[in-house]
C-alpha cells in the first residue's frame, strides 16, 4: 500500500515537474520571435541602410514595456544635454523638439527648463538638472528647448560654461511674422479675451501707425531684432557649433529642415516624408509618434499634431501697422541677414 502512494506521489511530481517546464517554454517563444519579427516594425526599415554600429535593433511595439529601474542592461542612465534649442521666442521651437523627439535617437525633456536662465533652478546645480533628464542609451543625444536663452546673456554664458562646444539650435521665422505671433500670444495668455488691447496700442506710443512712435522695449519689436541677439551669441560660441533653422519651411515642409538638423547633430537619418502627413483640419503637419516605453523605442500608429496653444490664427493686424513696423525693423533684418552662413535662405532676408 505504502508503495502504492510512493509511485503515485512521484508521477504527481513529474507531471508539475512538465506542466511547469512547458509552460515557461511557452512564456519564453513569444519574446524570443518579438525581437526578430522586423515586419511589425516597419518605421525602422529606413535604419537597414545604415552600418553595423549605427543600426538599431528591430524591436516589436507589442514587445515587453520596461521602467527605468529594468533598462540597466542597455546602459540607460540619464545624460546632460548635448544641444539646446536656444530659440527664438514664437518662431517654432515647440514644433521643433516634438518633432525631432520623434527622432528613435534623440530625447530629451518635453518642457522648458529655463535652467540656465532661471537662477533658482541654476543654482541647484548639475546633479538636478540631470536629474530631470529622461533616461537614454549611449547611441542617444539628449536636447534641451528653451527659447529665451538666445536672447538671456547670463543664460548664454552658463551655458558655454557648462560647455564650449555645446550645439545649438536656433530657429528664426519672418520677424515681422515673428511679432504678430507674439501678439497673439499675449491675447491668449495674459488677456484671454477680456478687454484685449490692440496691437496698435501696445506697438505705438500713440496707439497709431508711426515709426517714429514705435516701442522698443515690448516683446512684440525687441525679440525681432535678430540682429543685436545674434550678435551676442557669436562673442561666445563659434558660428559651426550654431545651425539656423528657418522656421518658416520648417512648418510648411518639415523633411528637409529636419535633415539638415541630422546632419547638424551628426546622428543617423530617420525622417522621411512617410513619416508626416498634412492635416487639413488642423491647417498643418502632423507626425508618427515614437513610443519610448520600449527600447529601441517604435512608432505608435496615433500621430502627433500640435496643440491649439501653437500655431494660433493670428489676429487682424492693419497693413499700415505692419509698413511702419517693417520700416523700422528694415535696418536689423539687413544687419542679421549679412552675419549668417551661406547656407541661409531666408525669404525674407532677399
Amino acid at each position: 500500500m505504502a508503495s502504492q502512494f510512493v509511485k503515485f506521489g512521484v508521477f504527481v511530481v513529474l507531471c508539475v515537474c512538465v506542466i511547469y517546464f512547458t509552460i515557461l517554454l511557452h512564456e519564453k517563444v513569444p519574446v524570443m520571435v518579438a525581437r526578430v519579427n522586423t515586419e511589425e516594425y516597419d518605421t525602422f526599415n529606413l535604419m537597414e541602410k545604415l552600418s553595423d554600429e549605427t543600426r538599431l535593433i528591430p524591436v516589436s511595439c507589442n514587445s515587453t514595456t520596461f521602467s527605468d529601474n529594468n533598462r540597466h542592461q542597455e546602459t540607460m542612465k540619464r545624460r546632460l544635454p548635448k544641444a539646446l534649442i536656444i530659440g527664438a521666442k514664437k518662431c517654432g521651437t515647440t514644433a521643433l523638439l516634438k518633432m525631432l523627439l520623434s527622432h528613435p535617437l534623440i530625447t530629451g525633456p518635453n518642457y522648458e527648463t529655463g535652467f540656465f536662465m532661471k537662477s533658482n533652478r541654476y543654482n541647484r546645480g548639475f546633479k538636478w538638472y540631470r536629474g530631470i533628464m529622461p533616461y537614454s542609451s549611449e547611441k542617444e543625444i539628449t536636447i534641451e528647448k528653451s527659447p529665451m536663452y538666445f536672447y538671456n546673456q547670463n543664460a548664454l554664458e552658463r551655458i558655454y560654461e557648462y560647455s564650449r562646444d555645446m550645439k545649438l539650435l536656433l530657429i528664426l521665422r519672418d520677424p515681422i511674422i515673428r511679432s504678430i505671433s507674439d501678439y497673439a500670444w499675449w491675447l491668449a495668455v495674459k488677456y484671454k479675451g477680456n478687454d484685449t488691447p490692440s496691437y496698435e496700442s501696445i506697438v505705438f506710443k500713440n496707439g497709431k501707425p508711426s515709426k517714429s512712435e514705435i516701442i522698443t522695449r515690448v516683446s512684440e519689436i525687441e525679440l525681432s531684432m535678430y540682429d543685436i541677439y545674434y550678435e551676442n551669441l557669436l562673442k561666445l560660441f563659434k558660428r559651426e557649433q550654431i545651425y539656423i533653422v528657418n522656421g518658416d519651411k520648417l512648418i510648411s515642409n518639415p523633411v528637409p529642415e529636419l535633415k539638415k538638423i541630422e546632419r547638424f547633430l551628426n546622428i543617423p537619418q530617420y525622417f522621411n516624408d512617410d513619416i508626416f502627413y498634412f492635416s487639413k483640419d488642423k491647417g498643418f503637419f502632423c507626425w508618427r509618434k515614437m513610443n519610448r516605453k520600449t527600447y529601441p523605442p517604435c512608432t505608435m500608429a496615433k500621430p502627433e499634431c500640435l496643440s491649439s496653444h501653437n500655431g494660433r490664427k493670428h489676429p487682424n493686424v492693419s497693413s499700415s501697422s505692419l509698413y511702419e513696423v517693417e520700416l523700422f525693423l528694415k535696418p536689423h533684418i539687413q544687419r542679421f541677414c549679412t552675419m549668417v552662413p551661406a547656407y541661409v535662405d531666408f525669404h525674407w532676408c532677399s
